[in-house]
């Protein structure tokens, strides 16, 4: 695909980058908040790899059946909404799993 919407001549390499970018900077907050955020930078990579690539193809399609100016509006559109829907699951597994607050732990050894 040699035209792009984002100025970025490879999607994957966007998505490749963008994510282990945006997943080393959330995993720095969600590690306060939860036991295990390992998984977090593998699972953003991979969401954002699959958007930028979904973003591309229907961004394309759309400039080609309707050759709509704001095509850019609608592939970021479904690039972000695939990103949210495959990182939706292992964000909410990471939820399910908080780590136990300071106070909680200073209660329990006085005890």
């Amino acid at each position: 695909m040699g035209f792009s919407f984002f100025s970025i001549p490879d999607p994957y390499l966007a998505g490749i980058t963008g994510g282990t970018l945006a997943g080393l900077a959330q995993s720095c907050v969600l590690w306060r908040q939860v036991s295990r955020p390992a998984l977090w930078v593998p699972s953003t990579i991979v969401a954002s790899t699959l958007g930028w690539v979904a973003g591309e193809y229907v961004g394309v399609w759309v400039y080609e059946w309707a050759g709509y100016h704001g095509t850019n509006f609608v592939a970021g559109a479904a690039g972000g909404a695939v990103i949210g829907a495959v990182s939706a699951l292992p964000l909410l597994m990471m939820l399910r799993h908080p780590k136990p607050r300071q106070e909680a732990v200073l209660e329990a050894t006085h005890v």
